[in-house]
């Protein structure tokens, strides 16, 4: 992803686009956050304070899962990039994977959940292990699964037989990886599936109005094929 100024510190006008080239926030400042009606955002897998997911954890050629010297690089970096593009006014869906821990010590958790902007909603993930008052606390509403706008939202990736009507399955839980087309001989990334993992969007929410504009052409390629 690339964007017009350092992650932090946006100036006035601002375009972020992901690995995909597509467009993930777009805005206008003024004293912080231009005045207009509220996005919706989408992000998963943050595993904030997961200490494995950066010193540990490699890829397939021997390179840091993540390019973090610690916790705290990792943490601020992914607080700058959602506060980047995401406002107090707007929605933002977690699709899970918020954390590792299994209980707020200290309420950490808590002091640093109030540092995120936006209205949050989660969708669990498998490691969502914290009691579950503690979503109902941070989370305005907890989900096993989303529907909006003809794009289901889920931690782990439905099987494609479970797509079912949905223009496009948008999910967390593989990190680095993608689901690809279900051909032998095709090695690119199946449309119908879209993996909103921080690693795969440059640690930065995506804007569900591109998410939208993917599921339409995917509608619209379907279609075709009548």
């Amino acid at each position: 992803m690339r964007s017009t100024g350092k992650v932090g510190s946006v100036p006035p006008s601002f375009v972020v686009v992901n690995a995909f080239g597509m467009q993930v926030g777009a805005g206008t400042h003024s004293n912080g956050f231009a005045q207009m009606a509220h996005k919706i955002w989408i992000v998963s897998d943050t595993h904030f304070n997961h200490t494995n997911i950066w010193k540990t954890f490699v890829l397939a050629d021997g390179s840091p899962a993540r390019p973090f010297h610690s916790d705290e690089e990792m943490n601020e970096t992914m607080v700058e990039r959602w506060n980047s593009v995401v406002r107090p006014q707007d929605h933002i869906y977690h699709l899970g994977d918020v954390t590792m821990w299994r209980q707020d010590t200290g309420g950490w958790m808590a002091r640093f959940m109030s540092r995120l902007n936006g209205h949050k909603r989660i969708v669990l993930g498998n490691h969502d292990a914290l009691p579950t008052a503690w979503y109902y606390q941070h989370f305005e509403k907890v989900f096993a699964s989303r529907v909006l706008d003809n794009m289901l939202f889920t931690h782990i990736p439905v099987h494609v037989q479970s797509l079912g009507r949905f223009d496009l399955c948008v999910h967390g839980h593989l990190h680095h990886n993608q689901i690809m087309t279900p051909t032998a001989e095709s090695h690119t990334p199946d449309p119908r599936y879209f993996n909103c993992c921080v690693e795969k969007t440059n640690y930065t929410p995506v804007a569900l109005e591109e998410l939208s504009k993917r599921a339409k052409l995917n509608r619209l390629t379907a279609e075709r094929r009548v």
